[in-house]
């Protein structure tokens, strides 16, 4: 359907919309650059108001475009050194307005995932380091900037969490030395 060198993942809002998006990581831009496709393997426009640093781009989850096809969320986190509080960015794919919403709990944005919808995005982080281990946990972030902590525990390396299509369940990625299975209910 598709072939480019850099591409690090690729998603499509659900029906009625037909958008489909992949990011893209040129080894000699300092961008992370977004780009329409059809599933006939049709090379649509860049987004050029979706492009992103390349510092702000870490992981395959680094961004997400919501389920109705309207808005694409990045992050600005992966430097605690440059952004003094890690944020959001939503994006309007119709008319190019973006707006950032802080997410001081979060730390490190690892992954960020769409409720299903569309009107908040499911934020994974590490939340912080101590003589205790590591903290990670599951952020939901709405459109209206209301942030809260739905699931946090210690030594977790939680990457993903990604709705289901109906919305009531939430399937977790870990990281860790070995596999297991979750299922978060009345979350």
């Amino acid at each position: 359907v598709l072939e480019e060198s850099g591409i690090t993942n690729y998603q499509c809002a659900r029906l009625p919309s037909t958008l489909c998006i992949y990011g893209q990581i040129e080894p000699k831009s300092d961008y992370y650059r977004f780009f329409t496709f059809d599933s006939s393997g049709a090379k649509g426009m860049e987004l050029l108001a979706a492009k992103m640093k390349k510092e702000d781009a870490e992981g395959p989850n680094c961004w997400g475009l919501s389920p109705d096809g309207r808005y694409l969320v990045t992050s600005r986190s992966q430097n605690p050194y440059k952004y003094k509080v890690p944020e959001v960015r939503i994006l309007n794919l119709a008319d190019g307005t973006e707006r950032y919403i802080p997410v001081p709990d979060a730390g490190i944005i690892m992954g960020m995932d769409w409720a299903a919808d569309s009107e908040s995005v499911w934020v994974s982080a590490y939340r912080g380091r101590g003589a205790w281990g590591s903290r990670s946990g599951v952020l939901n972030v709405d459109l209206a900037g209301k942030v809260r902590v739905v699931f946090e525990g210690l030594n977790l390396g939680l990457w993903f969490a990604i709705p289901s299509p109906d919305g009531h369940r939430l399937a977790l990625m870990e990281h860790t030395q070995s596999s297991n299975v979750w299922l978060l209910e009345n979350f």
